[in-house]
């Protein structure tokens, strides 16, 4: 399923990049815009996005939304608060126009048996926003998938259903990592050592700063994370130049909350049946298929 979003994505990137452009907004934080056409008419804040994704400093949302404001694409909505302008919601129009008109005009599989993915979609993301378990679904309502939403096709609604469920997976996340007790930029910060992806403080900042959406944090930042991560014992030095590596207690720590990650996430999964499932996996990849 996460291969079909990537390609259903892949299917409509050039158009989507073509409505940038000829809106003006080549140069603008655009993925911070289509939070706010995601949302609208609800204002966005940048405390919304942070519940979601609590890594990034406040700066790391404040700035670009204080960008768009000066374009005229946002405008104040009282408080820290911004909503789209006309031309905002003109703008966010275009591009999801333009990414619906492109899957509107694939047909990988026939009409009835898209129909029946979708229908098997909303079902899954249902029982996902009834989830007992991952009660907070910060992620879902930045995204705008908080409340009831139509597609104008059954391929529209398969890719929207398939980003709401990624968007599910990042609340099953957050709510697997919070009991643990540390911050959000100290959870992250074990998992990039866990991946090794950076081992000091410095590293971390210069990998944070290469990431899609930079976190605006800095170097003394990672360096609070490993001395907190060190005082748990779930890293420690690896040398005396500031590098560190997580320790067993560390790597354990990680694969509980990956292993819980699955266990919130698939626990809304008992609404479909397994014949269900099977036949969700069989569609999806039937449409592989059909993109070529």
């Amino acid at each position: 399923m996460l291969e079909l979003l990537t390609a259903l994505a892949g299917q409509y990137r050039d158009d989507f990049r073509r409505a940038v452009i000829e809106a003006g907004l080549a140069r603008a934080p655009v993925g911070m815009l289509l939070h706010a056409g995601d949302i609208d008419p609800r204002p966005l804040r940048a405390a919304d996005l942070l519940r979601c994704v609590p890594y990034y400093a406040e700066s790391a949302f404040t700035a670009p939304l204080q960008r768009l404001a000066a374009g005229g694409w946002l405008e104040p909505a009282g408080g820290d608060a911004f909503r789209l302008t006309a031309s905002g919601r003109a703008a966010t129009d275009r591009m999801y126009a333009a990414a619906r008109n492109r899957l509107a005009a694939l047909s990988p599989m026939p009409p009835a048996d898209l129909e029946r993915l979708a229908g098997l979609l909303v079902r899954l993301f249902a029982a996902c926003r009834r989830s007992r378990v991952v009660t907070d679904q910060a992620c879902v309502e930045a995204s705008g998938n908080a409340v009831a939403f139509t597609e104008p096709t059954a391929l529209a609604t398969i890719a929207r259903l398939l980003e709401a469920l990624t968007n599910f997976r990042c609340d099953a996340h957050r709510a697997a990592w919070r009991p643990t007790g540390v911050d959000g930029p100290t959870w992250e910060t074990l998992a990039w050592l866990c991946e090794g992806r950076a081992d000091s403080a410095q590293a971390l900042l210069e990998w944070a700063q290469k990431q899609p959406h930079p976190r605006a944090r800095a170097a003394a930042d990672y360096a609070t994370c490993l001395k907190t991560l060190a005082e748990r014992g779930w890293a420690e030095p690896a040398s005396g130049d500031g590098h560190y590596r997580l320790t067993g207690a560390g790597r354990q720590v990680r694969q509980r909350v990956e292993d819980q990650t699955d266990d919130n996430f698939f626990s809304a999964w008992s609404a479909l049946s397994d014949g269900e499932v099977i036949e969700l996996t069989a569609r999806s990849r039937a449409i592989l298929d059909g993109l070529g």
